[in-house]
Formats: C-alpha cells, sequence, structure tokens
C-alpha cells in the first residue's frame, strides 16, 4: 500500500511524503517501521555555469566553451569498431586523472581569440547542488511515494480508510499542511478489491434477477419460483460457513494414510483451487 504525492515542485512533495509519512505512522493499524517515504531531492549534482562577461572579456565563443566541456569532461563519440557482427562505440575524453575533481575541472584548459590557453576556472563557476534522486510523473504532475504496510490481523482496506479518516482530521484541524498545489491518493493492491466490489454490485444482482427469471420460464409459477429461489441464501450460508471451518485449526485435522488432510487440501495456505471446488460443494449441499 502506498500514498502518490502529486505536485508541481519536487522540494513540495517530499515535504508533503515526509508529513504524511509522520502521520501514518500513529495510525494504529500501520506498522510504523513499514513507513518509507520517498527520498525526491538529495542526489549531489556537478554543475557549471558558465559566466558570460568573463567569456567576452576574454574575447572566447560560449559555444567553444560548451564543447570543450562535452568532449573533455563527458566525451564525444569518435568512431565505430567492427567486430565481426559486433558494433563498439569509441569515445573520446580526457584520462580519469585529469576530470575526476572539481579541481582538475577547473585547469581543463579553452582555447582563446588569439590562441592563449585559458583554464575553465577563469570562464564557469564549477560547484556541486543537490537534486533530484528520480523525476516521476504521472497525470502531468509531478510524483512520489509513501510505502507502508499494515500491522497483521487487519484487511488492507480497512487500514487505508483508516489512514484516510485520519489525515482528513489531521488537515481539517490544521495539525498537518500541505504545500499550496499539492495533493495525494492512496495506491495499491487494495484497490483490486474495491474494484471487484462495485463490479460484484452490479453483476450480483444482474446473476439473480437472470436466475429467477429462468426459474419462472421453466415452472410459469412466481410462488414455485420463489421457494426454489430461497435456496441460493441456504447456499451462501453453506459457502460462508465453509469458509469459517477451513480458518479453524481443527477441521479436518486428522491424518489419512499418513498425511494430514488439511496439509493435503492447503488449508492453511491460500485459497487454492482444491478448496475453492471444496466451498462449491458445501453450497451445493446446502
Amino acid at each position: 500500500m502506498g500514498i502518490k504525492i502529486f505536485g508541481n515542485r519536487l522540494e513540495d512533495i517530499e515535504a508533503a511524503g515526509y508529513r504524511l509519512a509522520e502521520v501514518l505512522k500513529t495510525v494504529s493499524s500501520v506498522a510504523a517501521e513499514a513507513v518509507v517515504p520517498d527520498r525526491v531531492v538529495g542526489k549531489p549534482y556537478l554543475e557549471i555555469n558558465i559566466d558570460r562577461q568573463k567569456v567576452a572579456r576574454h574575447g572566447v565563443n560560449i559555444r567553444d566553451v560548451q564543447d570543450v566541456i562535452e568532449i573533455a569532461l563527458g566525451g564525444i563519440r569518435a568512431t565505430t569498431t567492427v567486430e565481426g557482427r559486433e558494433r563498439y562505440p569509441v569515445r573520446v575524453r580526457y584520462a580519469r586523472e585529469s576530470r575526476d575533481s572539481v579541481e582538475a575541472m577547473q585547469r581543463v584548459l579553452v582555447p582563446g581569440a588569439a590562441g592563449e590557453q585559458i583554464p575553465l576556472a577563469q570562464l564557469a563557476t564549477i560547484e556541486y547542488i543537490r537534486g533530484p534522486q528520480e523525476i516521476k510523473s504521472e497525470d502531468n504532475f509531478l510524483v512520489s511515494y509513501v510505502l507502508f504496510d499494515k500491522k497483521p490481523g487487519f484487511a488492507e482496506v480497512e487500514v487505508v480508510e483508516e489512514a484516510d479518516r485520519l489525515i482528513k482530521h489531521f488537515i481539517s484541524t490544521g495539525q498537518l499542511t500541505l504545500p499550496s498545489g499539492v495533493h495525494y491518493k492512496f495506491s495499491g493492491s487494495y484497490e483490486n478489491q474495491i474494484r471487484f466490489q462495485k463490479r460484484l454490485m452490479m453483476i450480483l444482482p444482474m446473476s439473480l434477477f437472470m436466475l429467477f427469471m429462468l426459474l419462472y420460464f421453466q415452472f410459469r409459477s412466481i410462488t414455485l419460483s420463489l421457494i426454489v429461489f430461497s435456496a441460493v441464501p441456504v447456499a451462501w450460508a453453506g459457502g460462508f460457513i465453509g469458509l469459517w471451518l477451513i480458518a479453524q485449526p481443527w477441521f479436518f485435522n486428522f491424518p489419512v494414510f499418513g498425511e494430514n488432510v488439511r496439509d493435503l487440501l492447503h488449508f492453511d495456505s491460500m485459497i487454492t483451487p482444491k478448496i475453492i471446488t471444496f466451498i462449491y460443494w458445501l453450497m451445493l449441499a446446502g
């Protein structure tokens, strides 16, 4: 489970993520140690800012400075080697010891208008800045995530609903303030259950209606159709009773030919086709 935080600035969505993470840690059904907000900003970047006044003073074109930076520091593709069916690009740039530090980069020479060699330090400033760790976007917004997990014994939908209520309560009371232009929404595997519930609310009434109509066309009597149709709740009750029995450790807990029946039917693991068949049998018996 997680919260998607949308905004227009990386700093804003990162700050909102940390605030929401603090609120999530106070939710009773959320495992506090599993709350992990994205660190959006914090990766060091090396930035080279060309000073236009200094470049003009030395009579150097900005393009010449950019070419030196591109070729000497970044490298440029010079040719491609052919080895059988394989192709490998060959890049040319300065040796590592001539570009592995800010001081070494500052000593990189740029040819001037009169042929003189000007150190890059006299034409540009080189410094480290904090930048984004990773830029993610969704629905035309920058996005970051706050991941969290539930405590044992809680359903995912219940955890999300409780967390949403608490966040909205903190926002309404002013204890939590999100930056301007930032909004959030919950996301995760629980959405599959919500979609299934919405779809079931449409399919189930239609299925029951069609079943009743089939019974009516068969018996041509509403009374008799209702009597037969009354077996549906009984079958449902048998299915739910079967689910409850499967969750009990004593149910079918006996050996047959040296093997425990619960292990054979995988009652202690996730629902398998064998369990579904067993529940279906109980519903038919009901």
